[in-house]
């Protein structure tokens, strides 16, 4: 059984049925989100090229440079921040596409899993967040105990 998200009628009680203008606004939203995300792959694109040919491009610089920099580790952080940035953008994409099926279809089904994605977006960015928060947090408090036991 398909449900439809498009309150036909306007004046209508129906609960969570959408009204024309909050689909207007919901298309305009599939535009842009699906503009980042792609945007999103590009830059992951980036970081990867970067991170596999990082050793090449230590190896541009003069030697007394070069040496003092661990090649292995640049690539493997540069490899890590790929990893952790592809699933916020892969969420974003899989909300722009599944709400850009929804619009078409009209389906619920696919309205649901639109807001799952967009769901998963925001609870992994809130995790990475609170992640951050807490490395800098340390990190502060590491560093007022290393200057007060000067």
């Amino acid at each position: 059984m398909q449900n439809t998200i498009l309150d036909q009628d306007q004046g209508s009680a129906n609960a969570g049925v959408l009204t024309t203008e909050a689909i207007s606004h919901l298309k305009t939203t599939k535009g842009w989100t699906k503009f980042l995300s792609i945007m999103g792959f590009v830059f992951l694109g980036f970081l990867v090229i970067i991170a596999l040919s990082i050793g090449v491009l230590i190896q541009k610089l003069p030697p007394s440079i070069a040496r003092s920099l661990p090649t292995t580790m640049l690539t493997i952080v540069y490899l890590v921040m790929a990893l952790i940035y592809f699933f916020p953008v892969y969420y974003l994409f899989n909300f722009s596409s599944s709400l850009g099926r929804a619009l078409k279809s009209n389906s619920s089904q696919d309205m649901t899993k639109a807001f799952s994605s967009l769901k998963s977006h925001y609870k992994f960015i809130g995790i990475l967040m609170i992640i951050m928060l807490v490395i800098y947090g340390l990190g502060i408090l590491l560093t007022a105990i290393a200057f007060a036991t000067r």
